[in-house]
């Protein structure tokens, strides 16, 4: 069965076998693959899913060993013989089709060297939205302006696409100044949250805040950040982690009559126990020691009780 095994595509299947990977093998060029593993109870299945019982992995090991090495694939060579250009900025999922010949494959720390060599940046293509209740512009790189204010006056919401948030380099205020810049963790609280005059709303979805920090990090320090999320354990180490990397002081946003809306909304952190029904959504249990003194005193209605609130909730009670 060695010729089987000279293909570059079932030899991948097998090797994602032999890491104990489940794989499916529905695939027209899998099928004799399949047929053999099955025929001979080399597998173990569930569905379309398989992966081996350890007779199967011996005798994948035996076939491997015997077929074809495949020759390590060249994707600068296969680049210039399709007279492919790279613009300065690609998307990482197409670099990553072309260079690992699968947009879902990651690039490693090699792929991304020779890149930077090449001047090229990798981008996610996300984007990025705001809410304020007064207009601004915005300084980019090629020393234009870019004037929000006119979007800002229409609906109070503008989306920024990472490639020209990649070009920004100041935000410079219109007629009223920020005083205070507010990071929101979750949709529904970012949509509902009710504007400030001289604040700046920026959504940071959960632990992807990347690019809300990239515009948090453009900002004076005078101007104070402070971020709202779900007051969990987890809720607050995103808020930490995002402190750490703006390189800025930790500032989660609570409600005053937190002890009020935590009797009548409060949730059990329910993680210690082994085995939870959905409807629970068990959360970290809270740890005191990453907390400050006067964060851990003004979270007590939460601690002591060994409650979390979701931001949703909270967004009404501000």
């Amino acid at each position: 069965m060695a010729g089987l095994f000279d293909d570059e595509y079932v030899q991948y299947a097998a090797r994602q076998l032999l890491k104990g990977h489940e794989v499916n093998l529905s695939a027209k060029r899998l099928s004799e693959l399949k047929g053999l593993l099955t025929d001979n109870h080399f597998t173990l299945s569930k569905g379309q899913r398989f992966w081996l019982n350890p007779q199967g992995k011996e005798y994948i090991r035996r076939q491997l060993a015997q077929a074809k090495p495949i020759c390590a694939p060249d994707p600068e060579l296969d680049i210039q013989q399709l007279n492919i250009h790279l613009p300065a900025q690609v998307n990482q999922h197409v670099l990553q089709a072309l260079l690992k010949k699968d947009a879902k494959k990651p690039l490693d720390e090699a792929d991304r060297q020779r890149l930077v060599e090449a001047d090229i940046s990798v981008t996610k293509d996300e984007t990025l939205r705001l809410r304020s209740a007064h207009g601004f512009s915005l300084y980019l790189q090629q020393g234009s302006l870019l004037d929000l204010s006119g979007v800002f006056a229409l609906s109070n919401e503008c989306i920024l696409p990472e490639r020209l948030l990649s070009t920004v380099t100041k935000l410079l205020p219109g007629e009223v100044s920020f005083t205070h810049v507010i990071t929101v963790e979750n949709l529904g609280a970012f949509i509902e949250i009710e504007l400030k005059p001289q604040c700046l709303f920026i959504y940071a979805p959960g632990n992807n805040t990347r690019l809300a920090e990239l515009l948090v990090g453009m900002l004076p320090a005078n101007i104070s950040w402070v971020h709202f999320g779900d007051l969990d354990q987890a809720g607050i180490d995103i808020g930490l982690r995002m402190a750490a990397n703006l390189a800025r002081p930790y500032k989660p946003l609570l409600p005053r009559n937190l002890h009020d809306i935590a009797a009548r909304y409060g949730r059990p952190v329910e993680s210690n126990q082994p085995a939870l029904e959905k409807s629970k959504r068990g959360k970290v249990p809270w740890q005191i020691a990453k907390l400050n003194p006067e964060l851990a005193a003004r979270l007590a209605p939460l601690i002591e009780q060994n409650l979390w609130l979701e931001q949703e909730v909270i967004v009404m009670c501000l």
